[in-house]
């Protein structure tokens, strides 16, 4: 699909991101959010604005384009890569303002910055950005990262860098498929939102909606917060074409055309307007012209049997013109992923590089299938990469593959990568191979590589602070072995992966250190009473989430570093957690076990309302374990106990007893549930409600 043809067709997005660049040159940046499904567009549309920012008069802006990484098989590798869009950015900001030599002086000169000496590879631009933003955060505190209260310190790190490239030159930051990005790229993204009209920074985003559905993307959060920015973040959703813009996509594809409306209306019937569906059907109907010499649609057109009937056909006839080898190639370049290297299909093919990019690009010329990305860096070796046009080309070329083609052709590619991660002495190149080698690994078979592989990459991860990358990796860990493993099991890598996990959580709320960035910044912190309910919300949205383990080692891991300063009440809601996530994960034993110590702790010490929540709980735990009076006894402790206590703990323990009452046929149930119902509705619980007394 030519670029022009996107923007004659949806000239109101040109229009919009016209008047961002024009604000942009003004100081005052923004973001841009685009959505639609495979097929609308979305790439086309970030590539013409790409151009667009590089053709605006002098000064114009430093425009680049990154992408994020797709699935490698079923292993979702963008979520394990921490800041990787963005790094990729600077990657390029700093090639780019290398290659401008008084640029770079100027630049040195402003920052007393060395770093331009070298470009960094991807794994090394986390110590460039490390040095660039110490560097600019001396002469712009008004402006860095100091301004904002508890921010990561690494994502503050990257946002004093990315804020400081624009005090040389307005940027424009190009995102592709940012839905299958890491949470703390997220993070940054939110906190250059806040300050966005006051930074000369265009950042501009292409997501799918499904996508973010269906795979719970921390970028629904972004979404959320910002959705009602409507001066500084605006937001394109990607439709189908109208008739009348399937009229003009026609005339602007095919030469000498006139007009026919029952050909358009063919056009439009099958693809729904759907603009990477159009281009298949136009190019089906360039090799196999409908008109007859006077332009004019032939009249057996529609009898044709061969005309495709689904955008799938029109695909798979596309396809079927290919010779068995150009098949056999495209397969071989959909196990790297949507994008792959000449630097990998020249092993997998067995032949020299440039043999390898002639066959590429004779394919890139005859099919339309691939096209070159350019020069890209990855596994710390520069490689012309390339990209299926279409998603629906990578699936289908993937899936053509055997059972046994598909394990013998990544187990080839994690055997080269292997080879590459071997060689290098490089840790940081070691780090930054290692994801893929545990993607490939895994897609092989070769679980034991793919687990090995996730925990150096995890201890690699750890540097950049955020819990949520950590947790990412102990759950594809953990879901390599989830058909083999029973849940008591563990060893010695699992084990230092949920050391990693634990030490990541408690990081995230170690005010001590994040205290000295509010110091800095003159705001006084917080007090400690906020760090328990901080922690104790993360525990509870990793209890609902269904990720038990988590809770309960973050519960165990916050009472043992901050034992002296939490009051018994804290530590009975913390026990009460630790017990309820081992219940729901199915260990009674450790269950019980944490009961015990939670009942002993509140004999040595009583707390009125620690003892509500224990007692509650462990009637909870006895119940599940057909331990009836004893779980009676704890509630009717509970009971006596609630009396003096809050409504909101009456409603718990008198709820707990309704239940149980009614799970044993006491006869005793109908007064417990009358009582429960009047508190919640008293205190306006009305889902509460509706949910436990049906």
């Amino acid at each position: 699909m030519n670029l022009k043809e996107i923007n004659i067709v949806t000239h109101e997005y040109d229009e919009l991101f016209q008047n961002r660049l024009n604000e942009l040159k003004k100081g005052k940046g923004s973001i841009i959010c685009i959505s639609g499904e495979t097929g609308f567009g979305k790439t086309h549309l970030l590539k013409y604005f790409h151009d667009a920012a590089g053709s605006v008069s002098k000064p114009a802006p430093t425009s680049v384009f990154v992408q994020c990484d797709a699935p490698i098989g079923t292993f979702k590798i963008g979520n394990l890569q921490p800041m990787l869009p963005f790094s990729r950015a600077i990657e390029k900001i700093l090639s780019k303002t290398k290659e401008e030599k008084s640029a770079e002086k100027k630049f040195a000169k402003s920052i007393g910055m060395t770093i331009l000496a070298t470009l960094p590879i991807a794994g090394e631009v986390f110590y460039a950005v490390k040095e660039l933003s110490k560097d600019w955060r001396q002469y712009k505190k008004d402006k860095s990262s100091l301004t904002f209260n508890k921010i990561n310190t690494v994502t503050a790190e990257y946002y004093d860098s990315i804020v400081s490239f624009t005090d040389n030159i307005p940027l424009v930051i190009l995102i592709d498929d940012i839905h299958w990005c890491d949470i703390q790229s997220v993070e940054l993204l939110s906190h250059l939102a806040t300050n966005i009209l006051k930074i000369p920074l265009l950042i501009v985003v292409a997501f799918r909606t499904s996508i973010l559905q269906s795979h719970a993307s921390p970028l629904n959060n972004f979404i959320k917060q910002f959705q009602s920015e409507k001066n500084s973040v605006f937001f394109i959703e990607l439709n189908g074409f109208s008739k009348e813009h399937v009229k003009k996509y026609i005339k602007l594809s095919l030469k000498n055309y006139k007009d026919n409306e029952k050909f358009e209306e063919w056009i439009y019937s099958q693809t729904d307007g759907i603009p990477g569906s159009i281009n298949e059907f136009i190019r089906y109907v360039e090799s196999r012209s409908p008109f007859d010499e006077k332009g004019n649609l032939k009249s057996d057109f529609l009898a044709d049997s061969n005309i495709p009937t689904s955008v799938q056909t029109a695909f798979s006839q596309s396809v079927g013109n290919l010779s068995d080898e150009d098949t056999n190639i495209l397969a071989i370049c959909s196990m790297e992923g949507r994008e792959f290297t000449a630097y990998i299909i020249s092993q997998l093919l067995n032949t020299d590089i440039l043999t390898a990019i002639k066959k590429l690009r004779s394919l890139q010329n005859r099919t339309g299938i691939i096209r070159s990305v350019g020069t890209q860096l990855r596994y710390g070796i520069k490689s012309t990469t390339y990209e299926f046009t279409q998603a629906y080309y990578h699936n289908l070329f993937e899936k053509s593959l055997e059972y046994e083609e598909y394990i013998a052709l990544h187990s080839q590619i994690a055997s080269i990568l292997r080879q590459r991660y071997e060689d290098t002495e490089s840790e940081t190149l070691k780090q930054e191979i290692a994801p893929y080698l545990a993607a490939h690994s895994a897609e092989s078979g070769d679980k034991e590589t793919a687990k090995s592989m996730l925990l150096i990459a995890a201890q690699s991860a750890e540097k950049f602070g955020n819990s949520g990358i950590i947790q990412e990796y102990y759950n594809n860990y953990t879901s390599i072995d989830k058909t083999e493993i029973s849940e008591n099991e563990s060893n010695p890598e699992e084990e230092a992966l949920k050391d990693l996990l634990r030490k990541s959580q408690l990081s995230n709320y170690d005010f001590e250190s994040k205290n000295e960035i509010d110091n800095e910044s003159g705001n006084e912190s917080k007090p400690e009473s906020q760090d328990f309910l901080a922690i104790r919300k993360t525990i509870v949205d990793y209890y609902h989430k269904g990720n038990y383990n988590s809770a309960a080692d973050l519960a165990l891991s916050y009472i043992d570093s901050q034992s002296g300063g939490l009051t018994i009440s804290d530590k009975s809601q913390l026990y009460a957690l630790i017990i309820k996530s081992y219940i729901e994960s199915g260990d009674l034993e450790k269950a019980e076990t944490y009961c015990n110590t939670a009942i002993n702790m509140i004999e040595n010490n009583p707390d009125i309302v620690g003892e509500s929540f224990l007692f509650n709980v462990c009637s909870i735990l006895y119940s599940i374990k057909k331990q009836d009076e004893k779980a009676l006894w704890y509630l009717s402790e509970a009971t006596r106990k609630a009396m003096s206590l809050p409504p909101e703990l009456k409603l718990l323990t008198l709820t707990n007893i309704a239940l149980l009452t009614e799970k044993n046929k006491s006869g005793n149930s109908g007064k417990y549930f009358d009582a429960a119902r009047k508190i919640s509705y008293a205190l306006n619980f009305n889902e509460f409600a509706s949910d436990v007394f049906k």
